[in-house]
């Protein structure tokens, strides 16, 4: 199933009105629009979907056989001169809440109450930008993209602590997945400017342990001439959005945990894929260059051997 969001939406700056001042931007000789950043299930035929450029968040249906938006919320909410558009990134769901990236350093929260998407706050906090995001426990973990740190925000009393990780030179975190004393990241740094054709960067995918107040490195995967952006764990693995400047080309890739961090498959999807979520037997992603969700089989994602175990019933392995 593939879900279109398509916004018409001005690059040039309005005294009403929507518009994303960014437009297209660059990853080798391939541009695009900042358009669906992330997808989360609710529940198995219920989404909420974010778009970048709209600064806009959608409810959507897909219980039938044609997806249905049951409603959406324009991110709109009152600075300190004037009504400004929040920009939305990256989703962490928790229950009926979603804590939302901005890659400002702002972040939303939305409640979702009998199908109504309702903005209930947005907060500044700290002097980084944030694109990765998180839930863990009574924490919100929001990735910064220029001091090596993960700032802690309390969701009872929004008191801020931080968490230094441990990294050989300086990455943007995009990505964050806390289980346990583990923490999973996706990590990349651009090389030239995503203005003209050419850019570039690298990109890892790294788990760490929590020590004291530091996260140190277990073991990282790199990945040379890539852009990488979502990831989501689920079923003993990790799945990462990546985009290929030297192949052109977007990739869902696959990694397990064993003695070292693998790559057991790379599956080609639609180019500048974003975000990701899995649901039982099924995964979906979000892609920039076609302004759309993808519903897929997770199956598809997996390798033969593990697709099999995946999908049997815990009851017949015994």
């Amino acid at each position: 199933m593939q879900i279109e969001l398509i916004e018409e939406v001005s690059s040039k700056r309005r005294l009403r009105g929507i518009f994303w001042k960014q437009g297209e931007f660059f990853f080798g000789d391939q541009k695009r629009v900042a358009t669906v950043t992330d997808v989360k299930f609710l529940e198995k035929d219920r989404l909420v979907v974010a778009h970048r450029a709209a600064a806009k968040i959608y409810l959507v249906d897909i219980s039938q056989e044609t997806p249905r938006v049951v409603d959406s919320l324009r991110l709109r909410y009152r600075g300190r001169f004037r009504r400004r558009y929040f920009h939305p990134d990256l989703i962490a769901l928790d229950g009926a809440s979603l804590y939302i990236s901005a890659y400002k350093n702002r972040y939303a929260k939305v409640r979702i109450y009998e199908d109504r998407l309702e903005l209930e706050s947005v907060r500044a906090v700290g002097g980084d930008k944030y694109h990765g995001c998180a839930v863990k426990g009574d924490v919100l973990l929001l990735g910064g993209v220029s001091t090596s740190q993960i700032t802690r925000v309390s969701k009872v009393d929004a008191s801020v602590s931080y968490l230094e990780v441990e990294m050989k030179e300086p990455v943007r975190i995009k990505m964050i997945s806390a289980e346990d004393e583990f923490y999973f990241l996706s990590l990349d740094r651009l090389v030239g400017t995503t203005k003209k054709p050419g850019c570039s960067g690298y990109a890892w995918f790294s788990q760490y342990r929590l020590v004291g107040e530091r996260l140190v490195e277990v073991d990282s995967v790199f990945f040379e001439g890539c852009q990488i952006d979502g990831a989501v764990s689920s079923h003993g693995m990790h799945f990462v959005s990546l985009q290929d400047s030297v192949e052109g080309c977007g990739y869902v890739v696959t990694l397990k945990v064993g003695d070292r961090l693998e790559v057991v498959k790379k599956t080609r999807c639609d180019d500048f894929p974003h975000g990701l979520d899995v649901h039982d037997q099924t995964l979906a992603y979000s892609s920039y260059s076609t302004s759309s969700v993808h519903i897929r089989p997770l199956s598809e994602f997996l390798p033969d051997n593990l697709a099999r175990l995946v999908a049997e019933p815990i009851t017949s392995r015994r």
